[in-house]
């Protein structure tokens, strides 16, 4: 047999291995729901995911599209998960169940919560957020680290922060008044680009991975605010961006990040206990200036959503389901974005004394036809 014949078929091998769970395995029925699906922005929402038959064990996670919000444990056929942190509008829940030895591994079919806004108050009086440190910070994500009830916040240090400072990445505990106490430091040398929190190894608790000029690190919460010391997922110097999400469609959180010096994405999938695999690179074409998960042509699988300040452009790579992404299609390029601040403008001028033009009532069809158009016209030139 050619080496490269037996090299695929151990591959195959492997793979057979390590996904065990839907190998012969009992299918389960998972469906989720909520405590409320009309609830109002900030209040705790509880999801409920149930698993049949009930003899199912191990782990549920549950997403908000690409969002991983959180894991719980099974428990007779039942677990819940109990989050504030959801964005105002419409979101669509799902619960991934991960399997065990006799059930096999599936997921819900997605629960829609409207989450509605408060009335807006404005804002007034003396700024008293975070305690000052006496330099500006900059990356700031936020996640009831604790478990209270209260988003707190995570942020690194400005580029126009001092250097040699102690510690890169600051926690910040929320008071439940709008005002933050000081926590834990991580991390220190390289100052950190960017922060994702979720619960990557399953425990239940919010984690911190963080990209900095060396790589990529993990960070395993402990749920009481605190981290553990750092580990490598990732030595490489060119991390830009970094953000979680499932890309293989295991149920499992996986690690997406930019390298910016050779214009790809790598995505690292996950292994549920905070380790990671080998990257898989997927060329992006672009410098990269930001990336973004979601199911953006709602096939199923995540897909990534490339920006570049390079012809102000923004890409988009189909998840293929497996970790890996097709070609990068471009949505926008500098031609289209002259023609649509043209139309807006020319709308705005005869929209007192004409009525709407077409365009914004085209359907999504003749939408997507005409980034199709203009995707094609990018190529060709």
């Amino acid at each position: 047999m050619p080496i490269s014949s037996c090299k695929i078929a151990l591959a195959v091998i492997v793979s057979l291995l390590f996904s065990w769970r839907a190998i012969g395995a009992t299918a389960a029925s998972i469906t989720v729901t909520a405590n409320s699906t009309t609830p109002t922005y900030g209040a705790r929402i509880v999801f409920t995911a149930a698993v049949v038959p009930s003899a199912a064990t191990g782990t549920v996670v549950f997403y908000d599209g690409a969002r991983v919000l959180g894991s719980a444990v099974l428990a007779n056929g039942s677990a819940s998960l109990t989050t504030s942190d959801l964005a105002s509008g419409t979101r669509q829940i799902v619960a991934a169940y991960l399997g065990d030895a006799t059930f096999a591994a599936g997921r819900s079919p997605a629960l829609g919560i409207t989450v509605s806004t408060k009335p807006g108050g404005g804002f007034g009086g003396v700024p008293t957020g975070i305690p000052s440190l006496g330099f500006p910070l900059t990356n700031f994500a936020a996640a009831d680290l604790n478990h209270d009830g209260y988003p707190d916040l995570v942020a690194t240090p400005s580029m126009y922060a001092p250097t040699g400072l102690p510690a890169t990445v600051f926690v910040f505990l929320n008071n439940g008044d709008g005002t933050f106490a000081q926590g834990s430091t991580y991390l220190s040398g390289m100052p950190a680009v960017q922060i994702a929190i979720a619960d990557v190894n399953l425990d239940g608790n919010p984690d911190l991975v963080v990209a900095d000029a060396s790589g990529i690190f993990f960070l395993a919460g402990r749920g009481d605010g605190t981290f553990a010391d750092e580990e490598v997922v990732l030595a490489a110097s060119d991390v830009s961006h970094v953000l979680i999400a499932d890309v293989n469609g295991d149920g499992v959180p996986d690690v997406v990040a930019a390298r910016t010096a050779a214009e790809y994405i790598s995505v690292q999938t996950g292994n549920g206990d905070g380790t990671f695999g080998a990257p898989i690179v997927s060329p992006a074409g672009v410098s990269i200036s930001d990336i973004g998960a979601g199911d953006f042509d709602r096939d199923g699988k995540i897909d990534i959503a490339v920006g570049s300040r390079a012809g102000y452009s923004v890409a988009v790579l189909r998840g293929m389901g497996d970790g890996t992404f097709a070609s990068a299609v471009y949505c926008m390029h500098r031609e289209m974005r002259w023609r649509l601040r043209r139309r807006i403008s020319t709308a705005m001028e005869s929209s007192i004394s004409s009525p709407p033009i077409a365009t914004t009532t085209r359907s999504a069809s003749s939408w997507e036809t005409g980034m199709a158009r203009s995707a094609r016209h990018s190529a060709i030139r």
